[in-house]
């Protein structure tokens, strides 16, 4: 994943939706602030860092999500 096209960005927000987390969370977990994570989802960072912290979201968002279904 070069970018953070709309349907990656779209597949957070559901997931995020999922686990009932909003993106202050997200940020929150990520150890990164709330602007970052803004800019990350709309594609205005998008160099190898942000593409690190992208994959970790989806990473952290699976956790959360099989902690809330056990």
């Amino acid at each position: 994943m070069n970018q953070m096209d709309a349907a990656t960005a779209k597949e957070i927000r559901i997931k995020l939706a999922q686990n009932s987390m909003s993106m202050t969370d997200l940020a929150s977990g990520l150890g990164i602030s709330l602007a970052y994570l803004s800019d990350i989802m709309h594609d205005r960072r998008n160099g190898p860092k942000a593409q690190l912290i992208t994959q970790e979201a989806f990473f952290l968002l699976d956790v959360m999500a099989k902690e809330t279904s056990n």
